[in-house]
């Protein structure tokens, strides 16, 4: 990305959960949060297949259907079982694609704790599957994975998960495998690290990591190669 256009940009600090973690698998939650700033996004999303075992398992989320309609729910400690206000993913991604139009004139970087592993190839095949893949284009210039940050900036650390960095760095629990409190523990995280300014120079364009994360599904798909770890398992 042009250092012109990257310092224009805002950084807009995002994480998805899903049904699980193969290029089949789709969006559960969208959850985002400018840098700097309070101004924070949310949507659940009704899946149309079934969350996997250990998606379920991290996120106590599940699909039930009442009168034919899937509706999405969220399991608590306590056994009691929430229904979640969700929309289906073409109507999550528009209304998440509109949130980002407006956080800037000049665009946005996308920032995700393990975006090159997970959340990147899962948002582009999204987009990709409810033709949207322009449109997202619009407000978006740019991808950045903080994990290559953290690293440069605590490179003595002996974990760079995001649970065990927020334990390191900020001493806070949080809410783990809820996307909205992720994204609040990385908002923290940059804004302690103060690592602004490096996300913004790492950051490549929207067209080269898209082209990248088309071509990997596509060639993984072919070859029925198993996809990356997700970040939960690093």
């Amino acid at each position: 990305l042009e250092e012109a256009n990257a310092a224009r940009a805002t950084v807009v600090l995002f994480d998805l959960e899903t049904t699980g973690f193969s290029y089949q698998d789709q969006i559960t939650q969208i959850a985002a949060r400018v840098m700097n700033s309070d101004s924070k996004f949310s949507r659940y999303v009704v899946p149309t297949c079934a969350i996997t075992a250990k998606a379920g398992g991290l996120t106590g989320l599940f699909v039930g259907e009442i009168g034919g309609t899937r509706k999405l729910y969220r399991r608590r400690e306590s056994f009691r079982e929430d229904e979640l206000d969700a929309v289906g993913l073409s109507e999550a991604l528009a209304e998440f694609c509109e949130w980002l139009k407006v956080q800037s004139s000049s665009g946005v970087i996308l920032a995700a704790h393990g975006l090159k592993t997970f959340d990147l190839r899962m948002l582009i095949a999204s987009v990709e599957a409810v033709d949207m893949l322009s449109a997202m284009e619009e407000p978006v210039v740019g991808f950045v994975d903080t994990i290559p940050v953290f690293k440069s900036t605590k490179p003595k650390s002996s974990s760079y998960r995001l649970q065990r960095l927020a334990g390191e760095v900020l001493g806070t629990e949080f809410d783990w495998h809820n996307a909205v409190s992720e994204t609040d523990a990385l908002h923290e995280l940059v804004a302690k690290l103060d690592v602004g300014d490096e996300l913004r120079r790492r950051a490549d364009t929207y067209r080269s990591c898209k082209t990248r994360a088309l071509y990997l599904k596509r060639c993984r798909v072919a070859r029925q190669l198993p996809v990356p770890q997700s970040p939960t398992d690093l």
